[in-house]
């Protein structure tokens, strides 16, 4: 953006007065929709295929299912609310009247998503109170357009405090802590409610004498963005009982120097030994996460550790809050990324194990008891968890926890004869904890649960006592007589579960291992043996090892597993001077136990000791499926090559992914066009493609493959070619030129197809999608039958060499 046109922006007009939102019309759902990657809504298929038109009230409209609806005049009450049967998964429409053009803010919670004069914007499902959408509207009439959320809305549009302006909700900030001088991260959001890309901005903050800069991404049209920022702190605190806090002046800078927007807000000053918050920086995507810390009640050399994992709604300084200090172990609260998040699934699961690689480092604490522990959502949280990586703790205690979602909040399910049902079952097989309990075994297990609990029923936990009472050799169980939910403190600091995870500790050296994983890229190593590529993805891949030092023998029992790795450095000394005999079945091969090794199978079914996988073949590094393409540091890409409306969807749609992604994720990514993406400056970072191989100039550097092809007016998959200009198409794939990054395609054919995309869930925790999926714009209006095509790429990323593929 021109330097001219940047200071226009930020001079821009500021209109006065709030609009609050009184009236609006409002329809009942138009379709089902689960935790399932699967859902309808007529509403949406008609954005889709560009049939909408504003209503009239009491104009028909039909459900997906065929069922009438009538669009219904509702008055908000006199705080702002509207609610009732629309505003639990319906639609609410508005039309207001803007005074003066200019730099705007819509204030709204209760809502899933809002489309305003058309362009989707992320909502605020939960009213958390953190969803200001930055707007650049001009004089006149405009258009708001709600998917409702769980049963109440409230919306104002209000005077944004400059064009381009810091946000003062959503703040990460790290708490100091006396006796440490080391810099420390804050995440803050910066919001361009201007109508043109702005670029050059800078962040200044300023602590006594010390100052910091960093740079501000490139904003695009009416949207915000979550900045990272270094604070360095001055060299001497302030000392007395009522200096407990450290000011900051932050500033938003423009291209000159001059002072666009400015902030000042508090960091809170804690003792070593109190309670406090800690910040880094987030390896999934740059971003600033937090977590909480309750130190023991005296330094210690090498505390135990006991990760503990919030609820729903839970922040973590208030999950560490619920403790007692000991005097044997460090808690640790990690964040999920949200209260509400990934449900400690997804990217809530990446986070806790980043937090916890980072407070072993920091507290220096014993490896060998490592606890893992959580109420409710954290609960689950603590089973799935423990659950995919029992090599990392001693011992798990849930507490109100539930077991998965298909147990207790209902997610889809699909018939097992359909051609595509059960290719898309398997994409969420991560998320059915049943199908890896077994990986208990090696863990003690604490069972907390209150018998009267109306959230979290009781049969949860009782289910999972009869799971563990079938082969589990340590663990217990406890229910609260009379006790609900939450009954106080003692729902996670139970004297007993805190006692049983203090006298837990992992084997040093375990000669015996059992262990499956469902997808060795989420988890793949347990002690000293790692599955490292599964011979079928997504179904489980199991290992029982049991290693004799006296007859240097290792015996194996595998099942799908087609990559195992080995690292017996611990057992060096015993194992020295002769080969270790490895048996399988009826096979023997022996090896040189020294170094860490890959056994795979060779042509003839036999094992032999194999290199690691080539990039170019699944395995732990990087496999599907589609989910797994947000991982490392992933950067949207919005197509400039189209037509004007392909173009815009495209953008408007990488801002929609990144204002979810910020919403969800707390996250933060780079959004930029086609055209401004060098493939050097973002080596090895995962790309999200949005449009065609013809609308979008960033295709051929990324993406090399004769697999598939995604066109104007056709996609090919192997040797199945669909016409049409209403296919979307959802495809994982290896980026380019590089070892570990993946691509995700997010288009379409034409734009019904791409239309098609705008709100399918794949941020939601729990919801699953293969390798790759083609849905036809159908798919709003039918669910399952809509959905054309889905299958898994083979193991060296082609349509053969095990390939699946289902069609309709």
């Amino acid at each position: 953006m021109p330097f001219v046109a940047l200071c226009l922006a930020i001079a821009a007009p500021r209109p006065s007065d709030p609009i609050v939102v009184r009236e609006v019309l409002a329809v009942e759902k138009l379709g089902e929709r689960t935790r399932s990657p699967v859902y309808t809504d007529a509403l949406e298929a008609m954005l889709a295929r560009g049939a909408w038109h504003a209503p009239e009230e009491g104009e028909a409209i039909r459900a997906a299912g065929g069922e009438e609806r009538r669009w219904t005049k509702f008055e908000a009450d006199a705080d702002g609310w509207f609610s009732g049967a629309p505003f639990s998964g319906g639609w609410a429409w508005a039309r207001l009247e803007v005074p003066e053009g200019g730099a705007w803010r819509l204030d709204a919670a209760g809502h899933a998503d809002v489309l305003v004069d058309g362009e989707p914007h992320a909502g605020d499902v939960y009213a958390l109170g953190i969803t200001r959408v930055p707007l650049a509207l001009t004089k006149g009439t405009h258009e708001l357009l709600f998917r409702c959320g769980r049963g109440r809305l409230r919306a104002t549009l209000e005077p944004a405090p400059a064009a381009v302006y810091l946000e003062e909700t959503d703040r990460i900030l790290p708490d100091v802590i006396r006796g440490e001088r080391e810099p420390l991260w804050l995440g803050t959001i910066v919001s361009n409610a201007g109508p043109e890309t702005v670029r050059g901005l800078r962040l200044r903050a300023v602590v006594g004498s010390r100052t910091s800069t960093a740079d501000v991404p490139p904003l695009l049209p009416s949207s915000l963005r979550k900045c990272a920022l270094v604070v360095e702190l001055p060299a001497e605190l302030p000392e007395g009982p009522d200096e407990n806090s450290v000011e900051v002046e932050l500033e938003l800078l423009a291209p000159g120097g001059s002072v666009a927007h400015a902030s000042r807000f508090a960091l809170a000053v804690r003792a070593p030994d109190e309670l406090h918050v800690r910040t880094f920086r987030s390896a999934i995507d740059g971003s600033v996460q937090s977590y909480a810390v309750l130190p023991p009640k005296e330094p210690i050399e090498h505390p135990a550790l006991v990760l503990s994992l919030h609820g729903a709604g839970v922040e973590a300084r208030g999950q560490a809050a619920c403790y007692r200090p000991t005097d044997w172990a460090v808690i640790v609260a990690p964040t999920n990324r949200r209260a509400f998040g990934f449900d400690w699934e997804d990217w809530g699961r990446l986070d806790a194990l980043e937090v916890l690689e980072l407070a072993r480092a920091r507290f220096a604490t014993d490896p060998r008891r490592t606890l893992l522990t959580g109420h409710s959502m954290g609960g689950h949280g603590t089973w799935q968890l423990g659950a995919h990586f029992p090599g990392l703790f001693a011992a798990l205690a849930p507490s109100a926890g539930w077991r998965d979602f298909w147990s207790y909040s209902g997610a889809g399910t699909f018939d097992e004869s359909d051609p595509i049902g059960p290719l898309l079952a398997r994409a969420a097989n991560a998320s059915h904890t049943q199908l890896l309990e077994k990986n208990y075994a090696a863990l003690g297990v604490y069972v907390l649960h209150g018998d009267a609990d109306d959230n979290v029923p009781v049969s949860e936990a009782r289910a999972m006592r009869a799971a563990l009472g079938s082969f589990h050799p340590d663990f217990a169980y406890h229910e609260q007589p009379g006790a609900g939910h939450w009954w106080g403190n003692e729902c996670v600091d139970w004297p007993p579960l805190m006692e049983f995870l203090e006298h837990h500790r992992q084997s040093e050296r375990p000669l015996e291992l059992d262990f499956t994983t469902i997808d060795p890229s989420v988890s793949s190593r347990c002690r000293w043996l790692s599955i490292e590529a599964a011979e079928s993805w997504l179904r489980p891949a199991h290992v029982h090892a049991r290693l004799d030092l006296t007859a240097h023998e290792l015996a194996l029992e595998l099942d799908n597993v087609a990559l195992l790795g080995l690292d017996l450095a611990a057992f060096a000394d015993d194992l020295a001077g002769a080969p270790l005999k490895l048996r399988s079945g009826d096979a023997e091969l022996e090896v040189d136990p020294a170094t860490p090794l890959f056994l795979g199978r060779a042509p003839d079914g036999a094992w032999r000791v194999v290199p690691p996988r080539e990039a170019g073949h699944k395995s732990a590094r990087r496999a599907g499926p589609f989910k797994a393409g947000f991982r490392n540091r992933f950067l949207l890409v919005y197509g400039t090559r189209g037509t004007p409306a392909e173009n815009a969807w495209a953008l408007s749609k990488a801002r929609y992914d990144h204002e979810q992604w910020r919403y969800r994720g707390n996250g933060a990514l780079d959004v930029l066009a086609d055209v401004d993406f060098q493939p050097a400056q973002y080596a090895d970072r995962d790309v999200i493609l949005y449009g065609n191989q013809d609308t979008n100039g960033a295709w051929a550097a990324v993406l090399e493959s004769k697999a598939f092809h995604l066109r104007r007016a056709s996609v090919r998959v192997g040797e199945k070619t669909l016409a049409g200009d209403d296919l979307a198409l959802l495809l994982v794939h290896p980026r380019r030129e590089s070892a570990v990054a993946s691509v995700v395609v997010i288009g379409g054919t034409g734009l019904a197809g791409a239309r098609t995309t705008t709100f399918l869930p794949y941020f939601v925790s729990g919801v699953g999608y293969p390798d790759w999926t083609v849905l036809g714009s159908e798919f709003l209006d039918q669910g399952l039958p809509g959905v054309r095509g889905a299958g898994y790429f083979g193991t060296d990323w082609s349509t053969e060499l095990g390939a699946e593929a289902g069609w309709r």
